[in-house]
């Protein structure tokens, strides 16, 4: 489970870029974008070190719905709830062995969101 993104073109403000990925990624047309927070994301398996930022934004077509634009890269999207993103993280943490599968489900920069930004919401900015 991941969110659509990408990085950063030399020059590039990082509202562009979430628009310009979105865009890419989803064919989804956004405005009013916005950022939300950054995660410190460290990826052992890659030896990756990134820091993430989160945008939200609005579609400038509400009737709009994201298409599958890099199917090598993604296997579907979908709209969920922040409650239901933040349960599932929730579920994931559990140390017990039928949720690994859900932990390596789930993008390390969206499990730290609860785990380094626990007060954090969409809504807030």
């Amino acid at each position: 489970m991941a969110l659509p993104g990408g990085h950063l073109e030399f020059g590039e403000e990082t509202e562009e870029c979430a628009a310009r990925e979105l865009l890419e990624e989803t064919g989804l047309k956004v405005t009013d974008i916005r950022f939300l927070t950054a995660t410190n994301d460290f990826m052992p398996d890659d030896t990756k070190h990134y820091i993430t930022l989160f945008h939200v934004c609005v579609r400038e077509n509400d009737d709009d719905e994201p298409q599958l634009l890099e199917p090598d890269k993604c296997e579907s999207w979908e709209w969920i709830t922040w409650n239901d993103l933040l349960g599932w993280i929730q579920t994931s943490q559990n140390k017990s062995a039928e949720n690994d599968g859900l932990k390596h489900k789930i993008f390390i920069p969206l499990l730290n969101i609860a785990k380094q930004r626990p007060g954090v919401r969409p809504t807030d900015v």
